[in-house]
């Protein structure tokens, strides 16, 4: 009884095989593969090279050797022996063209036979009209004239290129709700590093001094005194006719130079400027799928982290004459820090599978960010770090 109900399980069994050996020429059709939930959500790295294109970088320069006050250091030399005293005062006077002297009597009443002329041309106008007067030509203290100038400039500003090649990581996560629209949020860090340096002048101040000897020319009004003829000669002892010992009238004029000194100052300035951007972006983006391609566009909060250094040296020198310059002054002011600029980003990129698990990604991204701001010393600077990165 056993081996009848074995006999038909196998045929039972066969009539199956046999109908599907008798229909493989006919594929019945298989229906797609349902991926698992897992393959709806994607994770992605991508690494690679950009160029970041930021705003004005803008260095303002100022200057601290226009607030200095300057000594006076020009001092000519080159002094004239004075031979003509003083108009307050009784003197033996020596004149070039003559004497008037004083005599036993001068301290009394002022006059003195003890003069004399060498030239008949120093008498002019007339006894009659009471215009008589007689001229010497002598020599006072010397003189100097005293010349200053000073240039205080505006140092102005100068500008630096920030602009350059970046390494850029960027971390995407998506999950597909149809099959060709993703949502996911991205996460992309670049560092961009830059410095620059400028070397200037804006100061010059100059201070010149000049001596020079100083001619004196001295008229004795005669009055009814009747001159000697020339040359005359008078004596201490006398007796001869009497002049007044102190000059009616006195001019001066400038004679040949005797000495000439030049001192200038002026500054040296030296700049830089050391920036390291770390930029963060965060934010969701959306994907399409387009054929092969994927059209992604993203938006959010971006961060820039700053890490800069300033400094500025300034120098003043001061050179006198034919020797070589001197430091004067010196300032120099370093100053650094970390700053936070917030801001927002747009970007849009364009994937092109290679492989199953390798792509390339072209893409573009502007970003909108606070401006930097620093200062060293008297001078400033401003870092605008909105702008293009392409990658």
């Amino acid at each position: 009884m056993k081996r009848p109900l074995l006999l038909v399980c196998v045929l039972g069994f066969f009539p199956g095989i046999l109908h599907a050996g008798g229909t493989a020429d006919r594929k019945a059709p298989v229906p797609p593969a349902t991926p698992p939930a897992g393959d709806l959500s994607h994770f992605r790295v991508s690494v690679g090279a950009a160029y970041r294109s930021i705003g004005r970088v803008n260095f303002s320069s100022g200057s601290q050797s226009g607030q200095v006050r300057l000594p006076f250091l020009a001092v000519a030399l080159g002094k004239s022996r004075p031979s003509v005293g003083g108009l307050d005062s009784y003197a033996d006077r020596a004149y070039l063209d003559g004497h008037v002297r004083q005599d036993a009597g001068t301290g009394n009443d002022g006059s003195t036979w003890n003069w004399g002329y060498l030239d008949s041309s120093q008498i002019s106008g007339s006894r009659a009209a009471g215009n008589q007067e007689l001229t010497f030509h002598g020599q006072a203290d010397s003189a100097t004239r005293d010349e200053r100038s000073r240039a205080d400039e505006n140092p102005g500003s100068w500008a630096l290129d920030g602009d350059g090649a970046v390494p850029a990581v960027q971390l995407d996560w998506s999950y597909d709700f149809k099959p060709e629209l993703s949502l996911g949020v991205s996460l992309q860090y670049s560092l961009l590093d830059f410095d620059g340096r400028n070397e200037l002048n804006s100061f010059n101040a100059f201070q010149t001094q000049s001596s020079y000897e100083v001619n004196v020319t001295d008229g004795y009004v005669l009055g009814d005194v009747i001159a000697p003829q020339a040359p005359y000669q008078g004596t201490y002892e006398g007796p001869g006719p009497l002049i007044n010992n102190r000059p009616s009238s006195r001019r001066f004029s400038e004679g040949r130079p005797l000495d000439r000194k030049v001192v200038q100052f002026y500054n040296s300035i030296s700049e830089s400027l050391k920036v390291r951007l770390h930029h963060f972006t965060l934010g969701p983006t959306v994907t399409a799928r387009l054929g092969p391609a994927q059209l992604a566009l993203g938006t959010g909060l971006s961060l820039d982290i700053a890490d800069w250094e300033a400094s500025h040296t300034e120098t003043l020198y001061v050179k006198q004459g034919g020797q070589g310059a001197r430091i004067y002054k010196r300032w120099s002011e370093q100053a650094g820090g970390t700053d936070v600029l917030p801001g927002v980003y747009l970007q849009t990129a364009v994937t092109l599978p290679l492989t199953r698990r390798l792509s390339l990604t072209a893409y573009g991204q502007y970003d909108w960010g606070r401006t930097l701001t620093g200062q060293a010393g008297p001078s400033s600077f401003t870092v605008d770090p909105s702008g293009w990165m392409l990658g």
